[in-house]
């Protein structure tokens, strides 16, 4: 059995100008900023699923991600627990589809204002036992905290709502625990961190500018491929309906990029959307003989360093595929056979998609694929 625990799920890496909380815990088998094997991101996800499982057992469950980290953990709990009824996820997007938000703030956060799309909640909350957050690390409670009172002044009128925390790390001290406990709030954790001086272990690190990598726009203009199916947790999914449409993606965009015996493989996550290629990247895995490793692009700014111990070793800075003007950044670029990019941006930016692509072409990947999920 795999061993979890702080050496190898917990690294320290700088924020790049946040004056709130310099440090970020990165989470090298989390596939978010470090490229993973997606079968050690399903078993460590598959530890929690199993402390969830059998903490609430006999509950029907409404998930709720926590965006951008978190999502596929929130969606991989959903889609493996029998009791989890609703999966849906916090946003940063426009939605569409949605009428109505509630929003609440994530203080410390390089983008501290958050929101979920309130459209299904009442339904969803009216069938279900208990509503879990779902984090990759839970520091202080202070954004769960907000959230669950916007929750509660939203549906009063439902009467004493129930609510739970799931993390992969707690970092919680013992005075905020016990009010959670006795406000009927489950706090449940695979690792609980004691008081650390993150900021004095950033001190041991250097930071360097020629780490980071200014991309030009990739001159060839090849079309992305479409494919359809899309069911979207940003406005709240049904578990089962979701992993069958994604078993759909992930056969559409196999049947695409054909047999990958032999070669090394990167499929890439764009922002909050991760579980899809993140699924992608295990029947990938699991089906040939194939290096496969999954991460996403991210808007966290963060800072590279060389330093040994230091988990972000280079930082590409590019354009979000989602909207024009804003900064997304890639960590550790390297060079593989295959790159597989999928997205689901409703109004793409065509820079993002260039800039992306251009940064793979400078990174000396050999054969790149670009599927967007519509609907």
């Amino acid at each position: 059995m795999k061993v979890f625990d702080k050496k190898n799920l917990v690294k320290v890496a700088k924020r790049d100008n946040n004056s709130l909380r310099q440090y970020l815990l990165v989470n090298p088998l989390q596939g978010k900023h470090i490229p993973a094997k997606p079968s050690d991101c399903f078993d460590l996800f598959s530890r929690l699923k199993n402390i969830l499982a059998e903490k609430l057992e006999g509950e029907k469950l409404l998930l709720i991600g926590f965006a951008e980290t978190a999502t596929a953990i929130g969606a991989y709990l959903s889609v493996s627990c029998e009791n989890v009824s609703y999966y849906i996820h916090t946003t940063r997007e426009c939605v569409s589809d949605a009428d109505e938000y509630l929003y609440f703030s994530e203080v410390h956060s390089h983008a501290a204002e958050q929101k979920i799309v309130a459209d299904n909640l009442r339904q969803y909350i009216m069938q279900t036992d208990r509503i879990v957050f779902v984090e990759d690390e839970v520091t202080t409670g202070n954004t769960i905290s907000n959230l669950i009172s916007v929750l509660n002044e939203r549906f009063c009128e439902l009467g004493n709502l129930k609510f739970g925390v799931i993390s992969i790390l707690n970092s919680m001290n013992e005075e905020r625990l016990k009010n959670f406990h006795e406000n009927d709030i489950e706090v449940l954790y695979l690792l609980k961190l004691g008081k650390i001086d993150f900021d004095y272990v950033l001190s041991k690190f250097e930071f360097e500018e020629r780490l980071n990598v200014q991309p030009k726009a990739s001159k060839s203009f090849d079309s992305e491929i479409t494919l359809n199916g899309k069911l979207d947790p940003r406005i709240g999914v049904v578990p089962m309906e979701y992993l069958r449409a994604c078993r759909e993606l992930a056969e559409d965009c196999i049947n695409c990029i054909g047999n990958t015996s032999g070669k090394k493989v990167l499929v890439l996550g764009t922002e909050e959307f991760m579980f899809p290629p993140m699924f992608l990247a295990g029947e990938i895995e699991k089906r040939y003989n194939s290096e496969v490793y999954f991460h996403a692009t991210t808007r966290s700014p963060i800072l590279p360093s060389v330093s040994e111990g230091y988990p972000l070793k280079s930082r590409c800075f590019l354009e979000s595929v989602y909207e024009e003007g804003r900064d997304t950044f890639l960590y550790n670029i390297e060079s593989y056979d295959v790159v597989v990019w999928l997205f689901d941006a409703e109004n793409k930016n065509r820079n993002g998609i260039q800039l992306l692509k251009g940064a793979l072409e400078e990174a000396e990947c050999g054969n790149i694929y670009f599927f967007e999920w519509g609907d």
